[in-house]
């Protein structure tokens, strides 16, 4: 079952009387409307969060007021001559020749991927990195040369120890700087330090870009203090996506799969921290609630 079969029922088109309006009434459909979500965030790669009923981006901006996302990038470093930067990790990244960087300071942060994720991405992370760690090991045994003595033991009791390692979060090094016009910036989910496929990112309200770990986990930043902080932008939980589908989704080919206001555009306030098990964060509402007021919302 896909994704958005399984979201059909959410909206009851007869009870609502939703269809039999719409056909009425064609362009009272949301269009011209800003919502604000105030969840758990919107992943910004979800089906029917692309484009509104006018072909509208669906979301315009993301907040997160729990601070879950944020990530400390004050560090700044310079690459050696073979373009290398050592991150916070330990790792060392080579920066691809076509990233722009007149000033050549680099601003570097930590982040845990478990931190961004919902708990079903966590799940789906831990699956395919245990069935990776489990194809390394059969591997090692094969190479093994000493197959009866006590080192072959001890190596095969050390290998069933590393299937443990899948639970443990996955560090990323971000590496945040200014192409001499904008801040720009990159999440280095190869968890190697190999940079050239990775996706450089700008604010999300520039372009309505978003990176992608492993067809999991959808994320979209913004970068404030002069490169100092960077913060990333994903669904805590399912909840916040649920929600903004019943509200406004938009699927153009699909109408039956619409949302309520098809036609209107979202903004995404993370207000539920997935570090405490996506509890309300009081502070982060009443920040959000303030913050509202500044849009036509």
């Amino acid at each position: 079952m896909s994704e958005t079969d399984d979201l059909k029922g959410y909206i009851p088109k007869d009870t609502t009387q939703q269809t039999e309006f719409v056909k009425k009434c064609p362009n009272f459909d949301g269009r011209g409307l800003l919502i604000a979500i105030l969840d758990t965030g919107i992943d910004v790669g979800f089906n029917g969060m692309q484009k509104t009923s006018i072909g509208l981006p669906k979301i315009v901006d993301c907040f997160d007021f729990t601070g879950a996302g944020n990530v400390d990038t004050s560090i700044v470093r310079e690459s050696d001559n073979k373009n290398v930067i050592i991150g916070l990790s330990g790792r060392s990244l080579k920066i691809p020749s076509k990233w722009i960087n007149p000033s050549g300071k680099w601003h570097l942060g930590l982040k845990s991927i478990y931190e961004l994720c919902s708990e079903v991405a966590t799940e789906s992370i831990i699956k395919i990195r245990k069935k990776s760690i489990a194809k390394q090991n059969e591997l090692i045994l094969k190479q093994s040369k000493c197959k009866n003595d006590e080192n072959h033991k001890s190596l095969v009791e050390y290998l069933k120890m590393t299937e443990d390692l899948s639970k443990d979060s996955l560090v990323a090094d971000c590496i945040v700087w200014n192409n001499g016009e904008k801040w720009q910036a990159c999440i280095d989910t190869s968890f190697k330090g190999n940079l050239k496929k990775i996706k450089v990112l700008k604010d999300f309200p520039e372009n309505y870009e978003y990176g992608t770990f492993w067809n999991i986990l959808n994320y979209c930043i913004k970068i404030h203090e002069n490169g100092n902080l960077l913060q990333i932008f994903s669904a805590a939980s399912e909840h916040g996506n649920y929600v903004s589908h019943v509200a406004a989704a938009c699927f153009p080919n699909e109408p039956e799969m619409n949302g309520l206001a098809p036609g209107a555009q979202l903004i995404s306030m993370t207000v539920l921290d997935n570090r405490n098990g996506n509890c309300v964060n009081c502070n982060a509402v009443l920040k959000s609630v303030s913050y509202i007021k500044g849009y036509t919302v």
